[in-house]
């Protein structure tokens, strides 16, 4: 149960009540953001101050908005059955009636709608595709060979000076894709004459002389310091290198930028004549090494970029060329639209009255641009920080504590900026600290850890402390708090023995505790689906640091029966079944191919052992399925390739008449390869990321993919980079331990949450 009354009960009447005001609410874990959003949602509604077709409810994931619509839908039945009022009943009908035309999703699809609405004037035709993840992946991969190709052809002494400049083509494609992230940064080059080097040889040169006549013969007993192992990796170099070439130079200078540090007992010199050698090295480096990378760095800089602006140009201009649009697309061309076109803006501030952000925190500066201008009171204003909302027209929900996504420029800035534009222009900031999540014992704890975390940081660069008040009161004899599974010493200290090791405390004690080893504080809503104190499978989440080692933790749980689910743990990339088909799979779109087919032999489909394969090859065997079986091949030795020969013919005519995705779904049918996964360890997982591959093999036939090697190589880039998200093929019918990675665990919730792999 709940305590009666609220520190922050006024800030959530105003959410409710306050509905002519702009608000930013700053709300903490636990604290109801969505709940209040989706209240504010609703009273717009039944005071008649948005119609259904002008709100937008915005969030930033798929999973997030997901789960926005069922709340808001959810929360609007149950409004409009308790409203005695006949008028208010009569608007809420109507919303619930008009539900599809209240758009809730994310920035992206809501950018998307925008777009088609008004493509004239964004430039575009109103049926362009969306492309994200692996399919965006290939194209951008396929750009940049297109442009690789055209410049080796027309321009080659562009990649000789590259090469020259020690710019591998890995550098220079993963900058490529680095400039393809953020279209909107102005990227700034000066062009400077190339470093003269000479200087720093020679003076390197003098001092490695002179040092190495103190450098000892024999390695100490706890090895070589910091400025010997420097010693030896100039001698090194220089009998392996020409350091007369730039670029062996400047590896070398790199390499040594952080090296100097003295242990004095592994020097047999005087600790005097040591302190002077390193010095005079940390003179060398500082002032000499670090400056000549520097300048090298700024030289490189301009012919960089001067080589990639073309290829960002090219596969911007391929994109809109084949009509397909890019997340960042979608958010730079809205805004575009928007900031250039004081007509359309009229035209959207009408359609959408009411805007309404969560998880605003995660928002980009682009995003925030758009926001603005969809809400500002000024049309003919392009520049958005000088933009005032109009009243009641926005109102943002985040917790800038929970502001994670730097790396796609959702930043603490941005929301910093934003929060002082709504408090300038007549908004109000309004705070929420109730913790309807977390019982007291885990709120005090909070409370008194991240004070002393937050506040010693300027606020423009962390987010201000704010502590949380315990709302939830635990019931008598319920767990509560924090606990330590302290994991034991153990020899080596390798990372996979100590994770195995806690992986079996953890599922230990996770089976202690449904065996009623812990009572439970159980909610309204668990309450009212059944649920008692007694501790279940579902109730517990752990979260483990590095994925590679989810599987142990899942083994853990298998052997002691206890159900579990897996997600974010890269399941497809190591599927032993998925792995093999695509063998298979390889060998039908190339019968040529011997690699493929002898690894297609050897596999769990045929099992062919090294010595059969050795004696077909004896007896003029060729690696070609399409090769007959010779004749000279003893009968049990015909007889086995015969029949293999057969079933890959007949998965061929397959191939050859069916769209790739039925065909392959036919063979994994024939092979029966989900039984073969169910029956294996850790078989749902593993027969989920079957039907997962299935399911993506779909997706990309329907975008008008027909050809099965294309298909074939859309799996294995599928199989390399892995997915978001992993398929639960029993529907989540079954009680479960959930184990995810930290990436994945943004904004999800358990009764017990296990902080996994030390």
């Amino acid at each position: 149960m709940s305590k009666a009354t609220l520190k922050d009960q006024a800030a959530r009447d105003k959410i409710e009540s306050s509905l002519d005001q702009t608000f930013l609410v700053e709300a903490g874990a636990g604290s109801g953001k969505t709940a209040g959003l989706v209240k504010r949602m609703i009273a717009l509604l039944d005071s008649g101050s948005c119609k259904p077709e002008k709100m937008a409810a915005v969030t930033f994931t798929r999973k997030a908005a997901g789960e926005l619509k069922e709340r808001f839908q959810l929360g609007l039945e149950v409004r409009w059955r308790r409203e005695s009022d006949p008028k208010v009943k009569e608007r809420l009908a109507e919303a619930l009636e008009k539900i599809e035309r209240i758009f809730a999703g994310t920035i992206h699809s809501f950018c998307a709608r925008l777009l088609r609405e008004r493509p004239i004037e964004a430039g575009l035709a109103p049926d362009f595709t969306e492309i994200e993840c692996l399919e965006e992946q290939l194209l951008e991969e396929r750009a940049w060979e297109d442009y690789l190709v055209e410049v080796g052809a027309n321009c080659p002494d562009k990649l000789d000076l590259l090469d020259e400049m020690d710019l591998s083509h890995s550098d220079l494609e993963e900058a490529f894709k680095k400039l393809n992230l953020y279209p909107d940064v102005e990227i700034k080059k000066e062009k400077v004459n190339k470093p003269d080097l000479c200087p720093v040889r020679r003076d390197l040169d003098r001092f490695f002389k002179m040092a190495q006549t103190m450098l000892r013969k024999d390695e100490p007993d706890n090895g070589w310091d910091g400025l010997q192992d420097a010693i030896r990796t100039f001698q090194r170099w220089q009998d392996l290198f020409d350091l007369h070439d730039d670029r062996y130079m400047l590896r070398l200078l790199n390499n040594l930028k952080g090296k100097g540090d003295v242990t004095y007992n592994r020097w047999t010199q005087d600790k005097d004549e040591v302190e002077a050698l390193k010095d005079e090295f940390g003179l060398l480096r500082d002032n000499l090494v670090k400056p000549a990378l520097d300048k090298w760095l700024t030289y490189r800089h301009y012919h960089l970029l001067d080589f990639l602006e073309p290829a960002v140009k090219r596969y911007r201009e391929m994109r809109l060329r084949e009509n397909l649009l890019n997340y960042q697309d979608l958010l730079m061309l809205t805004a575009k639209l928007l900031r250039e076109n004081s007509e359309v803006r009229a035209y959207f501030q009408e359609r959408f009255t009411h805007l309404l952000v969560d998880e605003f925190q995660d928002t980009d500066p682009i995003q925030a641009e758009i926001m603005f201008y969809l809400t500002g009171e000024e049309l003919g204003e392009r520049e958005w920080t000088r933009l005032a909302p109009k009243p009641g027209s926005l109102f943002v929900v985040g917790d800038p504590k929970q502001s994670i996504y730097r790396f796609r420029r959702a930043d603490i800035a941005t929301y910093n900026q934003v929060k002082m534009l709504i408090d300038n222009t007549g908004g109000e900031v309004l705070t929420l600290s109730s913790n309807f999540r977390s019982l007291p014992g885990l709120i005090e704890w909070g409370n008194t850890a991240f004070e002393e975390l937050f506040d010693p940081i300027d606020p423009p660069y962390q987010a201000n402390f704010t502590a949380m008040d315990d709302v939830l009161v635990n019931a008598d004899g319920c767990t509560e708090g924090l606990l330590k599974l302290p994991v034991s010493k153990i020899s080596g200290n390798y990372p996979k023995d100590i994770a195995s090791a806690d992986a079996e405390q953890i599922a230990d004690w996770i089976e202690k505790a449904i065996g009623g080893g812990i009572k439970l504080n159980r909610s309204d809503e668990e309450e009212r689906r059944g649920l008692d104190e007694k501790a279940q499978a579902g109730d517990f989440l752990v979260i483990v640091s590095k994925k590679k080692n989810m599987t142990l933790y899942a083994r853990a749980l298998e052997r002691r029966e206890i159900a579990f689910s897996l997600s974010g743990g890269g399941d497809l990339e190591e599927s032993e079944e998925l792995n093999e088909l695509l063998n298979l799979l390889k060998t039908l779109a190339d019968p040529e191919n011997p690699v493929s087919l002898v690894a297609t032999l050897r596999g769990v489909f045929f099992g062919f052992s090294d010595d059969l394969l050795y004696r077909f090859k004896r007896a003029g065997g060729q690696f070609n399925f399409l090769t007959p079986v010779p004749k000279r091949a003893d009968q049990d030795l015909y007889d086995r390739f015969n029949a293999a020969r057969s079933t890959l013919m007949r998965y061929r005519v397959w191939v050859k008449n069916l769209p790739p995705a039925s065909a392959i779904k036919k063979i994994i049918e024939e092979l029966g390869l989900i039984p073969y996964a169910l029956a294996g360890e850790m078989g749902m997982g593993r027969a989920g990321s079957i039907v997962q591959a299935l399911e993506l093999l779909r997706s990309w036939e329907s975008r008008g993919e027909i050809s099965f090697g294309g298909a074939v190589d859309y799996l294995e880039r599928v199989l390399e980079e892995g997915v978001e998200e992993e398929l639960d093929i029993d529907g989540g019918s079954t009680s479960a331990v959930r184990i995810i990675n930290l990436h994945k665990a943004k904004g999800l919730e358990a009764p017990v949450v296990i902080l996994a792999n030390p």
